[in-house]
């Protein structure tokens, strides 16, 4: 869990498996009432025979209490495999938000219920200002897909793109539009849900072996190469854009953090310069990230660079060629394309066979 009203939390690189269905609203990734925490790189899979509890969540972002919310937490590089509902947003009481959240370069797949599901209180919009792009949502399952339900209010303003989503199964695919109108044709929910997921494509995404838990692209995969930088430089004084500098202003710095934790020295747990923490910027990538002021939206990396305005912001591991791609699992050519060993022909033994 990302904690009970916790904040600047992260869960990083666990595998969670609960065995067997879960009770009402259980999740295995869970933020309720948080704020500025991250899940990155876990992998959470249900291994049980039967997953029937549609109340299993994977992956929950919520504000339970009144006058609570749940805002500006990321999900990255996450993997998610036969939950209940794979993701869920929801408010349940009055006052308060789930908003300015980040579902980023994550893998979903086969869910027993639905993909993503986000629920509001009628009376206004209490899940808004989500942002959730460059994932894979794959549906495999024997019920009807729900790959989306998104039957928001007015003014909720959730936004949708650069995302593939698809169904491998034999049974009708849906989605629920921002008019809660049920839509069975990528064409009509693409259409219904302009300006959102105009970039996004219905595809199968050619990964390995998704069934047996390994989410890596082939080479021909329609999602490499097709996603968005997460966000862009903002031409300001002293920062990258006019001359040599640590510092980059960029449109939404909510995606990033500096360095995290104590581990009792002084010295972060998670540095500057650690891998899951490291950004490119247009074409300068490992960047590590020194600080980030989510006020002034001003990123302060651990080396100078020259920058220009417009160019793309994201996080290195994710980004490794002309464009990010879709989904958890960045195709990495150099990783995919080993060769098959050389195997020495089989011969007969010689010997003394009297021995």
């Amino acid at each position: 869990s990302g904690g009970w009203k916790g904040n600047n939390n992260i869960v990083l690189n666990n595998t969670i498996d609960p065995g067997h269905d879960l009770g009402d609203s259980n999740a295995a990734l869970y933020f309720n009432m948080s704020s500025f925490g991250r899940f990155q790189n876990n992998d959470v899979y249900n291994s049980a025979a039967s997953v029937t509890n549609d109340l299993f969540i994977g992956l929950g972002f919520n504000a339970e209490a009144s006058e609570q919310s749940c805002w500006n937490n990321v999900s990255i590089g996450n993997t998610v495999r036969r939950a209940g509902k794979n993701v869920q947003f929801h408010k349940n009481e009055l006052l308060g938000g789930v908003y300015d959240n980040f579902i980023i370069h994550n893998t979903f797949y086969n869910s027993w219920f639905v993909e993503v599901w986000l629920t509001n209180k009628a009376i206004s919009p209490s899940v808004y200002d989500n942002i959730f792009k460059n994932n894979i949502l794959l549906a495999y399952q024997a019920s009807p897909a729900w790959l989306i339900r998104n039957p928001t209010v007015a003014g909720a303003s959730n936004i949708f793109d650069y995302n593939l989503e698809f169904d491998i199964g034999d049974d009708a695919e849906s989605w629920v539009d921002e008019g809660t109108v049920t839509r069975t044709t990528w064409a009509a929910y693409q259409a219904a849900m302009a300006p959102d997921e105009a970039n996004s494509i219905y595809q199968d995404p050619l990964m390995f072996s998704p069934g047996a838990g390994n989410y890596e692209l082939q080479a021909a995969s329609p999602a490499r190469d097709v996603g968005t930088p997460l966000t862009v430089v903002v031409a300001a004084a002293g920062t990258c854009t006019v001359g040599s500098s640590t510092s980059v202003k960029v449109a939404n710095a909510g995606y990033f953090h500096g360095p995290w934790g104590d581990d009792g020295t002084g010295t972060p747990i998670i540095a500057a310069n650690d891998p899951v923490n490291t950004v490119r910027v247009g074409a300068d990538t490992n960047l590590g990230v020194s600080s980030v002021d989510y006020t002034t939206n001003i990123i302060t990396l651990d080396t100078a660079i020259s920058c220009a305005n417009g160019e793309g912001v994201d996080f290195a591991a994710h980004w490794l060629g002309t464009n990010p791609d879709m989904g958890a699992k960045e195709y990495d050519s150099g990783a995919a394309t080993c060769s098959a060993p050389t195997l020495n022909p089989v011969t007969s033994p010689t010997g003394d066979a009297s021995q």
